[in-house]
């Protein structure tokens, strides 16, 4: 795994309270970590990461700098960060998945 990653932001923010900033910021780094393991390895040692927020349509974007490889987020409800296309983040899930779908047959393959 890298030892640094380095990433810069274009975020809104906000003011005052600084939990909702560090929530964000906690989501955030769950969905780098979830694009950069998607990523071949590198020998580096560091990643560039950035982080672009457009407020007219309620995306972020997040780029491997190294790979070009990125992942779109969208805010949902109660302000979380959702992958605007779904998958698989974490392979342990598809188990469970799979027995949801046995007791809802409605629910979809992401």
């Amino acid at each position: 795994r890298c030892k640094n990653v380095t990433i810069d932001l274009e975020i809104a923010c906000g003011e005052g309270d600084t939990r909702p900033l560090v929530r964000y910021l906690r989501m955030l780094s769950f969905y780098i970590c979830a694009l950069l393991k998607q990523q071949p390895q590198s020998d580096f040692g560091s990643v560039d990461v950035s982080v672009t927020q457009d407020a007219n349509t309620n995306l972020t974007l997040i780029t491997s700098n190294q790979s070009g490889g990125s992942m779109q987020l969208k805010c949902g409800s109660f302000q979380n960060l959702y992958a605007a296309t779904p998958c698989v983040l974490d392979p342990r899930s598809s188990d469970i998945v799979v027995e949801m779908q046995k007791n809802h047959p409605d629910l979809a393959d992401p």
